[in-house]
């Protein structure tokens, strides 16, 4: 490489190091001011700008943590609101069995997700993950059976098809004496 490319990149290098600013001689004028400054003022300038952009990238730092919870929120609400649903649509098809056929659900600590039991048993779980619900429904033979759906909407409207065998499993093992009642607190 040349001389002038070299000394051109070691310049630009220097500049972009220093926050793009021009490196000055000692009692040069600035150009806001025309006015020459000092080692010190030049040096008390420099570190309130390094100041000023250190709290720059707080700021920015705490804005991008607390959209990283507002998200985190809505997204344990989305589960929530699931999963919800998914327990009253299995009340009501346990309703309609008239036996007193354990449900529950039960949410993940890591808020994306849940786990609705039926007949003390884990059916149905469900994580949402790279924006789709990953869902595993177990019966009692530990056949697992492995579904996707892009959206909520899309899994809420299958949750006859998915919970009808894990309630039928439920109530032949509720009438075969494999399996306790529920409690008088849940739906019949």
């Amino acid at each position: 490489m040349s001389a002038r490319i070299v000394t051109t990149l070691v310049d630009f290098w220097r500049r972009l190091a220093g926050g793009g600013r021009e490196p000055r001689e000692a009692g040069a004028a600035t150009p806001e001011t025309g006015r020459e400054t000092t080692p010190e003022e030049r040096l008390r300038t420099r570190a309130t700008e390094l100041e000023r952009r250190q709290q720059d990238r707080g700021k920015m730092a705490e804005e991008a943590a607390a959209a990283a919870r507002r998200d985190a929120d809505k997204l344990a609400e989305r589960v929530r609101h699931v999963g919800h649903e998914y327990l009253k649509r299995t009340g009501a098809l346990v309703a309609a069995t008239r036996h007193r056929v354990h449900h529950a659900v039960l949410y993940a600590d890591t808020r994306r997700g849940f786990t609705l039991e039926v007949g003390r048993w884990p059916a149905l779980q469900a994580t949402w993950e790279a924006n789709a619900w990953h869902v595993a429904l177990r019966n009692r033979r530990s056949i697992v059976e492995r579904h996707t759906y892009d959206s909520d909407h899309a899994f809420l409207t299958e949750k006859d098809k998915l919970l009808e065998d894990p309630i039928a499993e439920a109530v032949e093992a509720l009438i075969a004496g494999k399996e306790p009642p529920a409690g008088r607190d849940q739906s019949r």
